[in-house]
């Protein structure tokens, strides 16, 4: 009996040592759309800590997702380093239109002016710098039957080809 709750105790901690060395995934989504306008929307979702984090590192002070103008740049500033179409000269830097931020998750809104004429490629590395195992997905609203790429760090770049109308 006493041998049996030794190896009961032991089985227990081998568990509350494997769960303490475990972390939380880390994942942003992404739906993108082409407006009307010729821009891509996008709403954007992360971890609101960890978005935070990533702009408090870049300005080097604390930032909290508030609505400011200082904040919008801050973010679009990111944006355009993190979330970038590509061939470079075919794409706008973003412009942020709004975020929805709460416990959990945040929603970050903006726009890509590009031509939808050429082939394009979206390099995404979002919180990328900031969490290691970070994994990207968008939707791509436009396509058939909505296909979501994957980024990696070792895959931080996927075409997204001709967009025609």
């Amino acid at each position: 009996m006493k041998l049996t709750s030794v190896w009961v105790a032991a089985l227990l901690g081998l568990l509350w040592a494997a769960q303490g060395s475990a972390h939380p995934a880390h994942h942003s989504y992404a739906e993108v759309e082409w407006s009307a306008e010729g821009t891509l929307d996008v709403a954007l979702r992360v971890i609101p800590e960890d978005l935070e984090a990533a702009l408090s590192r870049r300005a080097g002070t604390t930032v909290v997702l508030v609505n400011t103008p200082v904040v919008r740049e801050q973010l679009a500033s990111y944006l355009a380093q993190h979330f970038v179409l590509q061939p470079a000269g075919h794409a706008a830097a973003p412009e942020v239109l709004g975020r929805d931020v709460a416990y959990g998750e945040s929603w970050i809104y903006f726009s890509i002016a590009a031509d939808r004429e050429q082939i394009l490629s979206l390099r995404n590395t979002v919180l990328m710098d900031h969490q290691e195992g970070q994994i990207n997905r968008v939707r791509l609203l436009w396509a058939s039957s909505a296909a979501t790429l994957v980024f990696t760090e070792r895959e931080p770049e996927r075409q997204l080809g001709v967009i025609a109308e």
